[in-house]
């Protein structure tokens, strides 16, 4: 048996290789002869560490699956591993690869085949020494292609990517998921838009996954759909299986537009439990004149309508993209202002790549945009932005980071964005951290609640707002030491007291560790002046319940 190594070498720990597990289970349902195997790592392992792993499986052929975030490290690999492994055959694949695969395969000698396009039935033939559609290869010294590579007409012939006993192995990581492949769309930066040709699996097979899902109590599930809802026929069922059968753990990610949202969908979504679903939508600017450009076809007054709709237990991620054509700073912060007023539980703040095969190159050769000439290919400049403008919202996005999608500050930053511009308190908080040295001397988050703090003092800001600090601060995490800043109103006879009445089944000494009291001038809930006592009881590290306007003795 031939021992076929499939690797993956991932950005984050937490992530695993999807296109490597359906090529794995692909190729154990028709090629009988070869045993394959994924081996994962991730880009901050050492190369010596990831060859000797290689080495060990002793394997005939190596696959590597190759992405913009990992294709250097990648070519690294792929220049040692004959040298230890002289006989093995080296294919490649992956969108970082597929587009350039001349190119990279006369640069790099050491790669046999590149596949493009999907890989499962590709590989399977090349395994069996055939030639499919959609492979590169080397005939004495020359790179022939065989022709653009054929779709998988159904993808139910496609077998579920994870293996029985693997999802318990994954239950750290995060499981990624299609119920579909291709998108219609044409977006010119996306290179999704390259592949328009859009195939379902069906809602039995769908439905049939997501029960394993579901049974192996898995806790995020990420649907890579480029546009999950597409087809009301295929999404909205689904969503409703989920929600029927929900096990009160899996939380289920996906990728949707907002304005293609109905009447319909929020039936079935009103009413859903917490962390069942999660939404991310791409707003990426509101600019008309760059969505035209761009050939995103969005409807900016329905997309706004149908994002305030969604219930509030569905968490929702707004994506923005800094650098596209025909805007300017003052027209990304529109974009951004309207973005972070619908108030997301996510604010993702990207900056535009410049990916090989899409039209947004052509656009960027034609127009004069500068951009990094290795990945991940991102924008350096373009011609209403400048290098010192990007390097602004670089900075913006950190702060974003820090302060809003930390969910750390939430009541002092909802407070402050109803008082301000969003992007000039973002931008004067990104000012102050600066001068105070914050981004250098910072070195846990709770170092972040002084320099607000600060922030706040040298404003001249009303109290309410420290008074919200403190909130924020006691109510995220169990307290063990209080830092200078936080002036404290407690009475430890008080919280003695409340930890009897409302923790009645903690010991004293536990009861002080997992609860906290503290009184506050203002209601941190309706932000009324008025003296306010709030008990606190923390669980796993979280806080669970905030008792309010409690009294001694009561």
């Amino acid at each position: 048996m031939r021992k076929v190594l499939l690797v993956a070498i991932n950005s984050k720990f937490i992530q695993t290789n999807l296109a490597l597990r359906y090529i794995r289970n692909y190729l154990l349902q028709h090629n009988s002869d070869v045993t394959p195997v994924i081996k994962e790592f991730t880009i901050n392992q050492q190369v010596h560490t990831i060859l000797s792993e290689i080495y060990k499986e002793k394997p005939a052929v190596v696959l590597l699956s190759i992405y913009i975030w990992n294709v250097e490290f990648s070519l690294k690999i792929i220049t040692e591993i004959k040298k230890i492994l002289p006989g093995v055959k080296i294919i490649t694949g992956g969108p970082e690869v597929a587009y350039r695969a001349q190119e990279i395969m006369e640069e790099y000698t050491q790669i046999d085949y590149c596949v493009e396009g999907e890989g499962e039935v590709v590989v399977s033939s090349l395994l069996k020494e055939q030639l499919p559609p959609g492979v590169y290869y080397r005939k004495d010294s020359l790179i022939i292609n065989t022709g653009k590579a054929l779709l998988i007409e159904n993808p139910d012939e496609i077998p579920f990517p994870y293996l029985p006993d693997e999802l318990e192995l994954l239950e750290n990581k995060i499981i990624y998921y299609e119920s579909s492949r291709g998108c219609p769309y044409n977006c010119s930066y996306c290179i999704s838009s390259i592949d328009k040709t859009v195939r379902f699996f069906s809602l039995e097979r769908v439905q049939r996954d997501i029960s394993l899902f579901l049974q192996h109590n898995v806790p995020l599930v990420k649907f890579v759909d480029r546009t999950f809802n597409l087809k009301k026929e295929h999404y909205l069922p689904i969503w409703k299986f989920i929600i029927d059968n929900h096990n009160n753990i899996t939380t289920f990610h996906f990728e949707i537009t907002a304005d293609r949202l109905s009447d319909d969908d929020f039936t079935v979504l009103n009413g859903i439990g917490k962390d069942v679903i999660q939404f991310e939508v791409g707003i990426q600017t509101i600019n008309e004149e760059t969505l035209e450009i761009v050939a995103r076809n969005s409807d900016i007054v329905k997309q706004r309508e149908m994002i305030k709709k969604i219930p509030e237990n569905i968490h929702i991620h707004l994506d923005l993209i800094a650098g596209l054509p025909k805007e300017s700073l003052q027209k990304f912060i529109k974009s951004f202002n309207y973005t972070i007023r619908l108030k997301p539980d996510m604010m993702q703040l990207g900056f535009l790549k410049v990916l090989s095969g899409t039209e947004m190159a052509k656009t960027a050769e034609k127009e004069g945009f500068m951009f990094f000439s290795s990945p991940p290919y991102e924008i350096i400049s373009t011609p209403d932005l400048s290098y010192e403008e990007l390097l602004i919202i670089k900075d913006i996005e950190h702060v974003v980071d820090i302060y809003y999608n930390s969910k750390r500050f939430s009541k002092t930053i909802d407070y402050l964005l109803n008082m301000n511009d969003p992007f000039s308190l973002f931008h004067e908080l990104k000012c102050f951290l600066e001068k105070s040295g914050a981004f250098v001397d910072a070195k846990k988050t709770t170092d972040y609640y002084l320099f607000l703090y600060l922030y706040l003092k040298e404003n001249h800001l009303p109290d309410i707002c420290i008074d919200l600090l403190k909130f924020d601060f006691i109510s995220y995490s169990p307290v063990k030491s209080f830092p200078e800043w936080y002036n404290r109103m407690y009475d430890k006879d008080v919280h003695h007291h409340l930890i009897k009445k409302y923790a009645a089944g903690e010991s004293t000494r536990s009861g002080f560790i997992n609860t906290n009291y503290e009184v506050f001038n203002h209601n941190p809930f309706t932000l009324e002046t008025l003296r306010t006592e709030l008990f606190f009881i923390y669980e796993n590290g979280t806080c669970i319940t905030i008792i309010e306007n409690v009294k001694n003795g009561n």
